[in-house]
């Protein structure tokens, strides 16, 4: 029974809204005409409008092309240099830190100039501190062995005092006079001990 009420409630307003839009559309229409000069007015500034949208749109589609073209030739400018290196260097980049294979441990300039404590190195004495004693020290060093030995060793006062002793006992190094062997310790010491 309701379904039957509600069905019968649509039609009436169904016909009520009929006759109501009948006397809209048969009302007389009072809308005013729109000028003429208005009109094209308004179309000629829609257009420009749409215009300028458009020009922008281009514009903004034409810089994000050239700069995905200007990207595109960076990475093939980086790429075409990558393979360059690695045809170069099959091994790749040289890495930064100590290489104990490269002169100086690989790094950047190769060789000091001076030494730790700001004395100039010497290249005809096998990079040792300028000071005095050096040219007896390198030459009663390198009797047997090369200067980087001595460079490496930073050991106390008294273990040069041993080693001295022992390169004699041991290693059968001449003896030296008593004058040569306080320059070259007193060398040895001063540029290379743990003590400095």
């Amino acid at each position: 029974m309701q379904d039957l009420k509600a069905f019968a409630l649509g039609v009436v307003l169904s016909a009520a809204a009929g006759i109501v839009g009948y006397h809209l559309l048969s009302a007389p229409y009072e809308q005013p005409i729109p000028d003429p000069a208005q009109l094209a007015e308004t179309r000629a500034r829609i257009a420009a409008e749409v215009r300028a949208e458009a020009e922008a749109r281009a514009a903004a589609e034409a810089e994000a092309k050239r700069k995905a073209e200007e990207e595109a030739r960076a990475a093939a400018e980086a790429s075409a240099a990558a393979a360059r290196a690695r045809a170069a260097n099959p091994m790749g980049a040289p890495r930064a830190g100590f290489n104990p294979l490269m002169p100086g441990g690989g790094a950047a300039g190769a060789q000091p100039t001076t030494s730790k404590s700001g004395v100039p190195l010497n290249e005809e004495f096998g990079n040792l501190p300028d000071a005095p004693g050096m040219e007896e020290t390198f030459y009663t060093c390198t009797a047997c062995h090369s200067t980087a030995i001595i460079k490496q060793q930073h050991v106390t006062d008294a273990r040069w005092d041993d080693l001295w002793q022992w390169m004699i006992n041991t290693q059968g190094m001449p003896e030296t006079d008593e004058e040569t062997k306080k320059i070259v310790l007193d060398y040895l010491k001063t540029h290379f001990s743990s003590e400095r």
